[in-house]
């Protein structure tokens, strides 16, 4: 699992820094798999990109207010990451209207950006049917 909490990070992100706040990969297995979290609120682009052999089957960006809260789901299916309809307008700001990450074939590339404000944290997790895939992950 990759995080971001760090202090330092955000203030250099608000003050115009270039460099991203996450670059690394990912191995999903069958089973939930943390992909990011976030606990810092602000604004994020995101890239993930399908570089193992097996499709994704889920893919979802949940959230939480609570440090020992439950994490719900924001986004989630293929017609909210393609569509942005309005009932997660404002947390999905932009979205590939053609690529999901719910079902990322191998090769294939998301990108989107998020508004995190709502939320105290916000993490995605990612599932394949059968054996695992690799997922590179970016966020700035």
């Amino acid at each position: 699992m990759s995080s971001i909490g760090n202090v330092v990070t955000a203030i250099w992100r608000l003050l115009g820094g270039k460099s991203s706040l996450l670059s690394t990969s990912i191995t999903v297995g069958t089973s939930d798999t943390v992909v990011f979290s976030i606990q810092v609120p602000g604004k994020y682009r995101i890239g993930i990109s399908n570089t193992g052999a097996t499709a994704t089957n889920t893919f979802k960006i949940q959230g939480r207010n609570l440090e020992s809260g439950t994490f719900k789901d924001i986004v989630s299916t293929s017609t909210q990451f393609t569509t942005i309809p309005s009932s997660v307008n404002g947390f999905l700001l932009a979205s590939d209207d053609t690529i999901t990450p719910t079902a990322l074939t191998a090769g294939q590339e998301w990108f989107g950006a998020i508004d995190t404000l709502a939320y105290s944290e916000i993490r995605a997790i990612s599932t394949v049917a059968t054996g695992t895939t690799t997922l590179k992950v970016r966020l700035d």
